[in-house]
């Protein structure tokens, strides 16, 4: 069943667990001569393939096999979504609108270019109708390519109409959420094959498929959140990952190394597309390779040219988004640009023997790779003049104590619990789900193989210097240790430990971490050098048979333990049930005209946008300062503020109407954290707690607040604003027209 394929003759234990996981040696057919390779270890087990015809037709079944069950495994996964999506929403049953409306928050809001497109006249009219938007933002005309990740849904929207025959039977919003759950069958197949990569083991990624979906509420959410820019790029990155990996793990061709760079680059492209959050991934991911290159355990050519990928990829994306100034004014940028600059005035073999000196040597670099890109990147921000992105290093300021100047859109980050540190309850699910343990003990062990070789590097003669981006058929690199070996999995600890840390202050980091933890797990029980190590009086043959064992009782426990609460999932049936929200997108469908403009909730506007097609005043994607601040005007009908100030606020936006919602204005969660609370804070009232507690005590100042002092509609009220429409959740109230002199 094991991928791995061993040479009879007896090797170094340096050699073996260097080359255990080569799986370009679980082919069918020997390389030519020619080919070059990573070292002996390859040449010894494609002359003894050559030799055993048996041996090589057992190879090629095994890897037949494997590739077999890994698509087996991504087609349950995507299945197995869907069906949890469908039992939790009755998705194909319940009407149109209360599938639209299911899509909560910013979700709906990127499906709703997603209809536009498919509804289009033409789909070339839709694409240019979006770089000339005037709905999403009342009184501003936008590019909605150029402002949002939404490549995706033009994708997939052209795909569909291209596709007339799937249109006929499927509606588009199946045709979305299905190709959505592809993709992520898709994802478990990049990790199942990850895993088999570093391992040499296809049993290795069938475990990491397993420590995956065991793991499921801490690894993704795409069951009930499909449209979200994660459900699109998280696959995608790890596709790149695995990419990066076979490029970093041997040496090869010319031809086929411009081949792997060329699908780095587009699988970078591809994934800095669909998530405007990728360039802080990019950025974690940039300086594990970075550090790794400045510590001696990869070629720095190779390191070069990944970073020359990752910055073609993110000019790409630039200028397919019309310029978009916040990826153009990243810290990833500028950290490449630092980065691939200290690299290239460093040589692959610029180290000099000596712990003391090459320790200082690596403590300067990465001070200044850290000063270069601050310089680049508050250059670049202040002859573009980018303010866009502040309000996430605000957060941060606030976060780490760094300030105490709490503005709205701090304190919103502050209080929302997915950007809150990783609670002991996340801990305590991946401990019950095997992942957390192994996963620490796997990279303890592999931080101290790593000293090992940082010393053993430091402390040899160097090698010859070789110019860069000059192929080289077998480039010296430290053989002699086991991780000077591999610098693939340098890379993976050093990466996985960044992101792990960002998981542990931000909560919602876990699903990028996670996922990257289990592939580690399972090398951890799959780690070759261990079995040797412990059984080393024995076989090749019980080695392998002991490590095969392993993995498959450790599936076996693990499945023994989660299979009960997944079928206990399954068997749960659910109905999509919110008539205040149907009747209220009914309404507005109904008795209003197609042009008005709406203000309310961010979460709400997305809805209101998708089921009826009307303006927004603003809307649930943050990423720009105008409407940051709109936004923060906008929600003053929750504040403390008088009618003729909000309505003041309201005939500036362009407003028609105004929806307001009591789980907002009579919110009694946490204190401090309600929205009520924080615009109190903002807006320099004291809030209703401090008071007494919502009220109760002595009334903080003479102003009611807007939402409650409306629904008496005095004649003065009647004047700015008029409710239309009611039920047990929303209010609409209609902005009046006949302004007063003084406005």
């Amino acid at each position: 069943m094991d991928g791995e394929v061993t040479d009879s003759a007896a090797q170094s234990d340096t050699e073996t667990d260097s080359e255990d996981v080569k799986t370009d040696a679980d082919t069918c057919e020997p390389t030519s001569a020619e080919e070059p390779t990573s070292n002996q270890f390859y040449r010894n087990m494609q002359s003894s393939v050559d030799d055993a015809g048996p041996t090589r037709w057992y190879h090629c079944v095994n890897v037949v096999l494997g590739a077999v069950v890994m698509c087996a495994v991504g087609a349950i996964y995507s299945w197995y979504l869907y069906t949890l999506h469908e039992n939790m929403l009755w998705f194909s049953h319940i009407l149109e609108v209360e599938r639209e409306i299911s899509f909560r928050t910013e979700a709906g809001l990127y499906y709703s270019y997603y209809k536009q497109l498919v509804e289009a006249h033409t789909f070339a009219q839709g694409v240019w109708d979006l770089t000339r938007d005037n709905v999403t933002e009342n009184w501003r005309t936008i590019n909605i390519l150029n402002r949002f990740n939404i490549y995706q849904e033009v994708f997939l929207a052209g795909l569909y109409r291209s596709l007339p025959l799937i249109a006929v039977h499927l509606p588009p919003i199946f045709f979305y959420v299905h190709a959505i759950f592809v993709l992520h069958g898709v994802y478990l197949m990049a990790l199942y094959a990850l895993s088999w990569l570093l391992t040499g083991s296809w049993v290795a990624g069938l475990l990491t498929s397993a420590f995956y979906l065991c793991n499921r509420s801490h690894t993704t959410r795409v069951d009930f959140t499909a449209p979200l820019r994660e459900s699109f790029a998280l696959p995608l990155y790890s596709m790149q990952l695995l990419m990066v990996t076979l490029f970093l793990r041997k040496s090869t061709s010319v031809k086929y190394e411009k081949l792997q760079l060329l699908v780095v680059f587009l699988a970078t492209s591809n994934f800095t597309i669909t998530w405007q959050f990728a360039q802080f991934i990019l950025l974690l991911q940039t300086s594990a390779l970075y550090l790794t290159a400045i510590l001696g355990l990869v070629e720095i050519c190779k390191v070069q040219k990944l970073l020359l990928c990752s910055m073609a990829s993110i000019l790409l994306v630039g200028f397919l988004q019309f310029g978009n100034r916040m990826l153009l004014g990243s810290l990833a940028l500028s950290f490449l640009l630092a980065a691939y600059t200290l690299l290239a005035i460093m040589s692959d073999r610029s180290q000099t023997v000596g712990l003391f000196h090459n320790f200082w040597r690596v403590c300067a670099r990465s001070v200044s790779v850290l000063g270069l890109t601050l310089l680049i990147n508050c250059c670049t921000k202040a002859s573009l003049r980018i303010e866009d992105d502040q309000h996430i290093f605000r957060f941060l300021q606030v976060k780490f104590g760094l300030s105490t100047e709490w503005d709205f859109d701090s304190h919103l980050y502050i209080c929302h619990s997915a950007f809150d540190f990783m609670s002991w309850s996340v801990v305590r699910d991946l401990t019950r789900g095997l992942v957390l343990p192994i996963y620490a003990v796997t990279v303890l062990g592999l931080m101290l193989a790593t000293l090992a070789a940082v010393l053993k590097k430091w402390t040899e003669v160097p090698d010859e210097e070789v110019p860069c981006f000059k192929h080289e058929k077998d480039p010296p690199s430290t053989k002699s240790s086991f991780m000077g070996a591999r610098p693939e999995l340098v890379f993976h600890m050093i990466h996985g430990a960044l992101i792990g840390f960002m998981a542990v202050m931000v909560t919602r980091m876990k699903y990028v971490w996670v996922p990257q933890a289990c592939v580690l797990a399972a090398y951890g029980i799959a780690l070759p050098g261990l079995w040797r190590t412990l059984l080393a009086t024995t076989s090749n043959t019980i080695i392998q048979a002991a490590r095969i064992s392993a993995l498959l009782l450790t599936l076996a426990l693990l499945m023994t333990r989660s299979l009960p609460s997944i079928r206990q999932e399954l068997d749960v049936l659910q109905e999509f049930y919110d008539p205040d929200t149907v009747e209220l997108m009914d309404w507005i469908n109904y008795y209003t005209p197609p042009d008005a403009a709406f203000s309310g909730s961010m979460q709400l506007m997305a809805g209101v946008k998708l089921c009826t097609g009307r303006t927004l005043t603003n809307h649930p994607h943050y990423e720009d300062k105008q409407v940051r601040e709109r936004t923060f005007q906008l929600l003053q009908v929750y504040g403390r503020q008088s009618v003729e100030e909000v309505y003041r606020i309201h005939r500036t936006m362009g407003t028609d109407y105004i929806i307001l919602e009591d789980s907002i204005c009579l919110a009694r969660g946490p204190q401090g954290c309600r929205l009520k609370d924080i615009l109190d804070t903002a807006n320099g009232h004291i809030p209703d707690y401090v008071a007494g507690g919502d009220g109760s005590g002595e009334r903080t100042m003479q102003t009611p607040r807007f939402c409650q002092a409306i629904k008496d509609q005095t004649p003065e009220q009647l004047k700015y604003f008029m409710k239309v429409f009611h039920n047990r959740t929303f209010r609409i109230y209609k902005v009046m027209d006949n302004e007063p002199d003084e406005y």
